[in-house]
Formats: structure tokens, C-alpha cells, sequence
């Protein structure tokens, strides 16, 4: 009668996870039991002969194979168990036939094993409400935080990685590699990462699947490179290295095959080009958006601040009209106290080949230098709009300097948002060239947590992702946390009075989660770390408690008004050679 319980347990498990993946989705093993171990099964027994009341599993004493008795609580097996289980029902479902076979046989099964352990850490806890009559996710207890090292912390760091390049959170990333098949994940990760590039989109379909399966080739490759060897066999000195290593690792292969991809699709894109196979009908203007080019800097540098205020929604700007030139700069762009626009030659340059003085056809290191340069001036605009939302401006703007924060934010939503600036501000035959299949990888850490927060919070709250929503209104705001918090909050249902203390909560964790980036974390790391605390900051909104839910520590606890009126905390900072101080980029 165990044995017949513990199939019961198996089917619904796997009918579970059927259902958590994708409509349409089969098992191989559909009315059969998966191979389990005599231990896999003791550990099963228990919760598959008490699935009509789980309270019974309660601490108690228990004898364990090979052992004395002592007071044990079985749910602790259960949770072991259970997860293992969903990790092979995961492994069991079944690919596309379609699928193409592997280069490798032995480094496609390793990532199927690792993205489907990795899936059921994350998929069992909320899994448990389906096991019992009126369950709840809290049945089985509190299930330990997913593993973090070795294969399975590398399929995190890819699902991670797949997810900052296609606008989704690490879950939904994970349920379509699963979803997919047993050994179909790098196939599907390949695909998730192509669907979203225009310049894919315009391949003809019989040249797509050469780049689809070398990328997923790619992708089992890389991954496969990496040392197996577990944790528990590691030196103690080097646990935190390959850690390290495991989250790179994963991470890595995304980056890599991503690369492949750009190189090889612009390969094929400039032979059709040669050989004249694209049809060139002239296409209609597109209506309110500009025919012709800038006639000067002038009138580029107002074009892109008026659409840099239009999609942050903060027409008011500390900018005061002018620009000037600044030859010793670092970066391309930097600000006065005063409101002046100081803009390095490079940028200069490279703006003036967007005016109607520039070339008709911009060569390959034009077009990167006028997306950089309009990148980052679309974000010296954004910080600017914000700072035009503080109280007093003119009086407190003389000791003020930007927040890596702050410039984060400014940044991502620069490089999200470069090809609606560029659509907005050039004709169509210019904008065609400057326009990017994807934004660039954010290259700072706090670049990193950012897109990870906003990313979170996007999908948390269903707002558009591509370009994101979140970052579009922070980036316009005097204040990044209680903007967050106001955001999250929206049609919550948290009542009115409790809603004040849960946006200063929220503003204080956000503040505090976009500062303390540890200086060692890898690109994966951080992003992880931004896309954490999105869901850390979400967690207030959902507190039936919310006094104690909502306290904070003393030193992170700030007053909240509806309008912020403080400005961020000030250093004085001036430039050698000039009258006027300039804020740091």
C-alpha cells in the first residue's frame, strides 16, 4: 500500500508540474513511475500517506535507516524529497521532436539536470498548495533558500542573464527552459534570446535556423566547459572562487553565445546586402515624427531634451539652454550648477554627424559613437529632469552631486530608451541606423542591480518591460526609493492609513539595496542582487501586519511626504579651469 501511495504522490507531482510549465506540455512517462531510490522513497513515504491531512507530519519521533530513533520532524525529508521528485518530473517532460541533436550528448543532459534542479528549487514551495485538500504554500514548513553553488547556481546565473536581455524574471525564464523538454533548454534559451533581435527578425526564415542551432550548440558548450566538481569536495580557501566561477559560468554562456550571434547574423545580413536580396519599395513617412535632419547641435540638443522629458514625464528641467564645450572631460557629458550642458569634442563630433552637416550613410564607428553620445545624453537630461523636482533648486542645487545610484537609473533608462530617442528625434532614414536590436549590458555594478530592481518590479506589477516602465518613472523623479515605493504600492490593497510607513519602508530598503553593492560581485551577482531586492521591496505591500511588516532600522528611517522636497545627500564639487562647479557622471 506504501509503494501504491508514493505512485499517487509521483502522479500528482507530475500533473503539477505539467500544469506550472506550458499548455500543450506531455511527460514521457505519462501513467508510469519514475526509478526512485529505497531512500528517495523513505524519504517520500510519509508525506504520500498523509496527503489528506499534512498536519500529521509534525514533529515526532521518528527511526531513520541505519540510525537510532530521535525526534525528528519529517518534514524536512518531505521538503528533500518532494523537490528531488520535481526536479525529475521536470527532467521527464517531453521535447520537441523536432529538436535537433546534440553535439555533445553528455553536455546537453548536464544542462537539462541543472536548469531542472535549479526550476524545482525555485517551483516545489509554491508547488505544495496543490498536494492537499485546501492547501497551503506553508504546509510542509519553510523550504531552505535554493543552492548556490555548482551547476545548479550556473543555471541560475543563466536563467538570470536570459532574463536581463529578454525582459523576464528568473522563474518565468526557468519554466520555458522546462517547459521545453528534457534536453531542449539551451534550444529554447537560443530562441527566447533571437525572438527579441529585429535584426533576426529580417533574416529570411531559411537562414534563421542555422543561427538558432549554432547559438544552442553554443550555449551546451559553454556551459559544459565548466569544472563539475561540487562543493563538498572543495577546498575551504576555495569555496567563495568557484562559487564565483559557478555563477560566471552560466552567465558567461549566455554572453558568449550572444556574441556568436550578433557576429554571425551581421555576417549573413551584409551578403544579402551584396547580392541586392532585399527589396528597397520607399516607405511612407511616418507621421509626426521629424522628415528632416537637426539643422545644428542646437536644434539636436533640444530635440533630445524635449523627447527625454516627454518619456519620463518631467517637462520642467534644471537645464538652462546652454551648452558649451569641456576638452579635459572624462566622460561625454556632465552638467553645471548652474544648468549648463558641457559636452566633450568627442560628443560633439559625434552628435554632429546626426545634423544635417553629417554624412548620409554613417559607417559602422559613427553609428557606435552617435548612440553613445546620444546614450548619454539622454541620461544627463534625465538627471537633470529629476533635479528640476526638488524644492528650492536654485538654492540647493550649489552642493549637490549625483548618487552612483542615481546615475544608474539614468543610464539603464538612457540605453532602454535610445531607440524611441533616436525614432523621435531623426528622420527615418538616419533613426533606421542608430536604432540597436538590444540595449548594451549595463558595464557598472550598480548598472547591474538596477536593471535586476527594474526588471523585478516590471514584472511584480505588469508594467511593460521593453522599455521599462519603472525605470522610465524613476528616472524622471527627485527620488528613487519613495518613487519605487509609490509604484509598488499602486492599486495595493494595503489600507490607505498603513500606506505612508510602507513607502518610507520601501524607500529605505530600496535607498539602502541600490548603495550596498558588494565591489567583488560579477555582473550575474549584481543583477541578481537588483532583481532580489525588487522582490524584497514587493514583499511590503502584501503584509497582513503591517507595523511590524513596515518597521525599519533607525539609521535607514527617513520622513515621507507625498512630494519629496530633500535633495540627495551633497558634497561640494568643483572643476579646475572654470567658474562654474559641474556634478561628476
Amino acid at each position: 500500500m506504501a509503494d501504491a501511495n508514493v505512485d499517487k504522490l509521483f502522479q500528482k507531482v507530475n500533473q503539477l508540474v505539467v500544469l506550472d510549465s506550458e499548455d500543450g506540455v506531455t511527460s514521457l512517462r505519462r501513467g508510469q513511475t519514475l526509478e526512485l531510490s529505497a531512500g528517495h522513497v523513505e524519504m517520500l513515504q510519509p508525506l504520500a500517506d498523509n496527503l489528506d491531512i499534512p498536519g500529521r507530519l509534525a514533529t515526532s519521533l521518528h527511526s531513520i535507516s541505519g540510525t537510532e530513533g530521535r525526534w525528528h520532524d519529517r518534514r524536512e525529508d518531505a521538503r528533500a524529497g518532494l523537490t528531488e521528485l520535481v526536479a525529475m518530473c521536470a527532467d521527464s517532460l517531453e521535447p520537441d521532436p523536432a529538436l535537433p541533436e546534440p553535439v555533445d550528448a553528455g553536455a546537453r543532459d548536464r544542462l537539462a539536470t541543472a536548469v531542472c534542479r535549479a526550476y524545482a528549487a525555485n517551483a516545489t514551495p509554491r508547488l505544495v498548495a496543490g498536494l492537499f485538500p485546501n492547501g497551503r504554500q506553508d504546509d510542509l514548513g519553510r523550504f531552505p533558500p535554493p543552492q548556490q553553488e555548482g551547476d545548479v547556481a550556473a543555471a541560475r546565473a543563466l536563467a538570470v542573464a536570459i532574463g536581463a536581455r529578454t525582459a523576464s524574471g528568473e522563474d518565468v525564464v526557468l519554466r520555458r527552459l522546462v517547459a521545453a523538454g528534457h534536453g531542449a533548454a539551451a534550444h529554447e534559451a537560443a530562441g527566447m534570446l533571437l525572438e527579441a533581435r529585429m535584426d533576426y527578425a529580417r533574416l529570411p526564415e531559411g537562414q534563421r535556423a542555422g543561427i538558432h542551432r549554432q547559438m544552442t550548440r553554443s550555449i551546451e558548450a559553454g556551459f559544459a566547459v565548466r569544472d563539475v566538481q561540487r562543493a563538498a569536495e572543495r577546498e575551504l580557501t576555495e569555496e567563495l572562487e568557484n562559487r564565483r566561477e559557478d555563477v560566471t559560468g552560466g552567465a558567461g554562456a549566455i554572453d558568449t553565445a550572444s556574441r556568436i550571434a550578433t557576429e554571425e547574423v551581421g555576417t549573413l545580413h551584409e551578403f544579402l546586402q551584396k547580392i541586392d536580396y532585399w527589396e528597397k519599395p520607399a516607405e511612407p513617412q511616418r507621421p509626426g515624427l521629424p522628415a528632416e535632419r537637426p539643422q545644428s547641435l542646437e536644434d539636436l540638443l533640444q530635440r533630445v531634451h524635449g523627447t527625454a522629458g516627454e518619456l519620463t514625464g518631467a517637462q520642467e528641467s534644471a537645464w538652462n539652454g546652454e551648452h558649451a564645450p569641456w576638452p579635459d572631460m572624462t566622460g561625454r557629458t556632465t552638467q553645471s550648477l548652474d544648468g549648463t550642458l558641457y559636452l566633450s569634442r568627442d560628443a560633439r563630433l559625434e552628435l554632429h554627424e546626426l545634423t544635417r552637416h553629417g554624412s548620409s550613410e554613417l559607417t559602422p564607428e559613427q553609428v557606435s559613437g552617435a548612440r553613445g553620445a546620444l546614450r548619454d545624453l539622454t541620461a544627463e537630461y534625465a538627471l537633470m529632469a529629476g533635479q528640476a523636482r526638488q524644492e528650492g533648486l536654485v538654492a540647493k542645487l550649489t552642493e549637490t552631486e549625483f548618487t552612483p545610484a542615481e546615475r544608474a537609473v539614468a543610464a539603464e533608462f538612457a540605453a532602454q530608451n535610445l531607440n524611441d530617442i533616436a525614432v523621435r528625434t531623426l528622420p527615418p532614414a538616419l533613426a533606421d541606423q542608430v536604432v540597436t536590436p538590444e540595449p548594451p549590458y549595463p558595464d557598472t555594478q550598480h548598472g547591474q542591480v538596477v536593471r535586476g530592481f527594474a526588471n523585478a518590479v516590471d514584472n511584480l506589477k505588469g508594467l511593460d518591460t521593453r522599455p521599462s516602465e519603472s525605470l522610465r518613472r524613476m528616472a524622471g523623479s527627485a527620488d528613487i526609493g519613495t518613487t519605487a515605493g509609490e509604484l509598488l504600492l499602486a492599486d495595493s490593497e494595503l489600507p490607505q492609513s498603513d500606506r505612508p510607513a510602507a513607502v518610507q519602508a520601501i524607500a529605505a530598503t530600496v535607498d539602502r539595496g541600490l548603495t550596498d553593492v558588494p565591489s567583488t560581485a560579477t555582473a550575474s551577482q549584481a543583477l541578481m542582487h537588483g532583481q532580489e531586492l525588487g522582490r524584497k521591496a514587493y514583499g511590503h505591500t502584501l503584509a497582513a501586519d503591517s507595523t511590524a511588516r513596515f518597521a525599519v532600522d533607525a539609521a535607514m528611517t527617513r520622513p515621507y511626504t507625498a512630494t519629496p522636497t530633500s535633495t540627495p545627500a551633497a558634497t561640494t564639487k568643483t572643476i579646475q579651469g572654470n567658474s562654474s562647479p559641474t556634478r561628476d557622471r
